[in-house]
């Protein structure tokens, strides 16, 4: 399984959660599928913007959290 920095290389995004040492189990843009040890990535859409969900990913067990812009915590 890769690495989580192998994954996120040459991506513009940052990184909210992890080392990018982690190992990845899954990467998901749907919190609602975030099992612990995946990488929720994220994605703003035409519905609904990951970035809104990003504590709830990590509630559920992230081990890392990709983002395109700052979020405020608990936000």
């Amino acid at each position: 399984m890769p690495a989580l920095r192998t994954i996120i290389e040459g991506v513009q995004h940052r990184l909210l959660r992890g080392t990018g040492e982690e190992e990845v189990r899954a990467l998901e843009h749907d919190s609602r599928r975030v099992t612990p040890g995946a990488c929720f990535v994220c994605l703003p859409g035409s519905r609904f913007d990951g970035h809104a969900f990003a504590a709830e990913a990590a509630a559920r067990g992230a081990a890392a959290v990709v983002l395109e812009r700052e979020v405020r915590p608990g936000a």
